[in-house]
């Protein structure tokens, strides 16, 4: 079975970056590669990284996010911002390694998404490795807000939709979860994955004036970009590699 994230707090510094870091880029994802501009992602040392931002007194997840190159410089800047289904993507994958995405359809089989649009390999790759492929009437909807569910599906699907491993366990479902997304409705599965491999249904603060009084969050709340980070991290610490991982 998967085992459970680790209590990062007692692991130090030295072993928060052991722990969390991630592997080294390809070559193809260096110097001015589309999908990333040194000049405006971290590419030093984790270590270092972690230290000087001090990871660990809060266990921001969005400073384990920069330190690992999966978001730049300007989205870490804005982190309590809402995230939108591809700044999910995105980071999904820069955590599968910047996986090359060859033979790119001449014609864009999104409505919204234009094959000169910066995200359209990402849009490619997320579809062709089962972590979405758009809605139903034809559009990616890059730009749409990322819910708690939408989030959790594609986790759920990055990790390679593990059916066989959860089949048995549904009726050890999370009943907080279990009341949120009750069985037969959408999502449960993927939900109850989450809450039994991965992490407790997430939480987001009860208004923006108070970051630290919580509340479970609903299938259709609107996930800042720290919530939806701090989720990534619990799916990689938790011993989980997306889809298609460059080796």
């Amino acid at each position: 079975m998967t085992p459970l994230p680790r209590p990062l707090k007692a692991l130090g510094v030295a072993g928060i970056a052991a722990s969390l870091m991630l592997a080294p880029l390809p070559a193809h994802a260096e110097g001015n590669n589309l999908y990333r501009n040194p000049s405006k992602f971290y590419t030093g040392a984790v270590s270092d990284c972690l230290l000087d931002k001090q990871y660990g007194r809060g266990q921001e997840a969005d400073i384990w996010a920069y330190c690992n190159g999966l978001i730049s410089t300007s989205v870490y800047e804005i982190s309590n911002s809402s995230a939108s289904r591809m700044d999910v993507i995105a980071a999904l994958y820069r955590l599968a390694g910047y996986p090359e995405v060859k033979n790119l359809p001449e014609v864009s089989p999104y409505a919204d998404v234009e094959t000169y649009d910066p995200t359209y390999p990402l849009a490619i790759w997320a579809s062709r490795e089962g972590i979405t492929s758009g809605w139903s009437d034809g559009k990616f909807h890059p730009n749409d807000y990322a819910t708690t569910s939408t989030v959790i599906a594609f986790l759920y699907r990055a990790a390679g939709s593990p059916q066989k491993l959860w089949y048995r366990t549904w009726e050890h479902y999370n009943y907080a979860a279990k009341d949120i997304t009750p069985i037969g409705k959408p999502f449960w599965k993927e939900t109850s994955w989450y809450t039994v491999a991965i992490a407790p249904y997430p939480k987001v603060p009860v208004n923006e004036n108070e970051p630290d009084n919580l509340k479970t969050a609903k299938p259709t709340t609107i996930l800042d970009r720290r919530t939806v980070y701090s989720m990534i991290r619990d799916f990689h610490t938790s011993g989980y590699q997306v889809v298609g991982t460059h080796k």
